[in-house]
Order: C-alpha cells, then sequence, then structure tokens
C-alpha cells in the first residue's frame, strides 16, 4: 500500500507545482518540490519502497518538462541514495538533519543536473542570470525545506492515521 499512497502523493505534488505555485508565485525561481519529496524519502523511508516511486515519478517530470529527457529519472534516484546513504551515516536521529538535509538535497539535484546536462549536450552554456537563480532556490530552500519536511511527514502520518481506520471499518463490515 505504501508505494500506491507515495506515487498518488508524488503525483498530486506534481499538479500542485506545475499549476497552482506559479499561478501563486509568479516571481520566485521556485522550490522543487519533488525534489524535497525525494529528501523525505530519503531519510524516513527504505529504498525498497522509496526508490520505484521516485523512479516513476521521475519519469512523469520528464515528461512533464522541458529538460532533455531522462534526466529528471536518473538524477532524482541518485539524489536519494546520497541523501539515504547521508543520512545512515550522520545518524537519523538527529534532528539537526532535517534543517541541513534540504539544502544538501538542492546541491545535489543542482549539481547532478548539470553534469549530466554536459555530458549529454557537450558545449552546453546555461543561460544568463542562472547563478541568481540557484541563489534564490537555495535560500527558499533553507528557509522553506524543512517547513515542507515536516509537513510532508504530518501529511504521511495522517493519511496513515485515515488508511487504518478506513481498513478498520472495511474489516468489521465484513463480519
Amino acid at each position: 500500500m505504501k508505494p500506491i499512497s507515495f506515487i498518488l502523493f508524488g503525483f498530486s505534488l506534481i499538479i500542485f507545482q506545475t499549476t497552482v505555485l506559479p499561478f501563486w508565485f509568479a516571481n520566485l525561481p521556485g522550490c522543487d518540490l519533488m525534489m524535497l519529496l525525494v529528501v523525505y524519502f530519503g531519510m524516513y523511508h527504505e529504498l525498497k519502497v522509496s526508490m520505484p516511486t521516485v523512479l516513476i515519478l521521475g519519469y512523469v517530470i520528464d515528461n512533464l518538462s522541458s529538460a532533455p529527457f531522462g534526466i529528471y529519472t536518473s538524477v532524482y534516484p541518485w539524489s536519494l541514495l546520497i541523501v539515504h546513504w547521508m543520512v545512515n551515516i550522520l545518524h537519523s536521529g538527529n534532528r539537526l538533519l532535517i534543517v541541513f538535509m534540504p539544502v544538501v538535497g538542492l546541491i545535489i539535484v543542482n549539481a547532478l543536473f548539470w553534469i549530466l546536462l554536459h555530458v549529454a549536450q557537450p558545449g552546453f552554456q546555461p543561460p544568463p542570470g542562472v547563478g541568481s537563480t540557484i541563489g534564490k532556490q537555495f535560500l527558499l530552500t533553507l528557509i522553506m525545506g524543512p517547513v515542507i519536511i515536516v509537513l510532508f511527514e504530518k501529511i504521511y502520518s495522517l493519511s496513515n492515521r485515515w488508511l487504518r481506520k478506513f481498513k478498520h471499518r472495511q474489516g468489521r463490515a465484513q463480519v
């Protein structure tokens, strides 16, 4: 049940990020909510459940974005592995990780994104003003990243509670 709920949550997040956020915050560079979801999966969930979810969501983002095809399908799983590895090395019980891991995730995603762009398209030149955009993303992720990850955890726990109640009612109805 976990992978299905993760994928449904990811699809909802993609719809929110592509339709609602640009309407409300048109002048901001945007916080990559999928990157924060990947960081959340790496921090709190096992790889056997989160890796297929990240692969499917990366594929969906690849189809919706104008980036070279396959870039998100390859960047998000590697980011998940790196974040999961870092959390295991740094001991996930440390609550300070929630402050730093979104920024680390942003650095990982941007680094892998630029490396893959240079490999896929030799001679690629970044557009002008990309430095200021990345700086704004960095600042926005530093401020909002921990809040969004805590929000993901609350949504996950509420949905689990709701599913348990639903399963309990289904079990009583069949008896």
